[in-house]
């Protein structure tokens, strides 16, 4: 199945919800929805296929929701960080990884001071939920405690990277 035929059924499942939620019926619009029509949408499954991305033209791919087994990693704490949310089925995440791997070295970044983290891995999985990541590739700017400061989602231009690194470091990157 396709991504866009997985966005159309999840686009018709969302207004056939809808529809029934305010009391009308897909197929007789001024019709008041009867509770068989609730179990008929109810009962649509969704394929457990991992959450792919054909380039969209937000720049951005949807994260998948997170599995109910997970378990709660620990928030990055200590330094302030750029956390960056990303997934290998993910042509926009692919794209803007040499990026900030260039904006590091040009910037002389420490070590630790920005996290990749695989929506697929355990840790990343956890960390999505704790931050609610709807979208990648995500960055998040974190505090020394672990709190969100700033949020950018989908394609950046290689200067709002580098102001969100400088926001990490507290200053910005000389060679930019």
């Amino acid at each position: 199945m396709s991504y866009r035929s997985l966005q159309v059924g999840l686009f018709l499942f969302a207004a056939a919800v809808s529809a029934v939620l305010i009391g009308r019926s897909l197929e007789q619009p001024n019709a008041v929805a009867e509770p068989a029509h609730v179990a008929e949408v109810a009962s649509v499954a969704v394929p457990e296929e991992p959450v792919g991305c054909e380039a969209p033209e937000s720049g951005a791919c949807n994260a998948p929701e997170p599995s109910d087994a997970m378990t709660l990693a620990q928030a990055p704490t200590g330094v302030p960080r750029l956390l960056e949310f990303t997934s290998q089925y993910c042509p926009a995440c692919a794209k803007m990884a040499p990026l900030l791997t260039e904006i590091e070295h040009t910037c002389n970044v420490e070590p630790g001071t920005v996290v990749r983290l695989d929506i697929e891995q355990p840790q990343g999985e956890a960390l999505m939920a704790h931050y609610g990541i709807r979208l990648l590739p995500t960055f998040l700017t974190v505090n020394a405690k672990g709190e969100e400061v700033s949020r950018l989602v989908g394609d950046q231009p290689r200067e709002r990277l580098a102001l969100a690194l400088g926001e990490v470091r507290g200053s910005a990157c000389p060679a930019l």
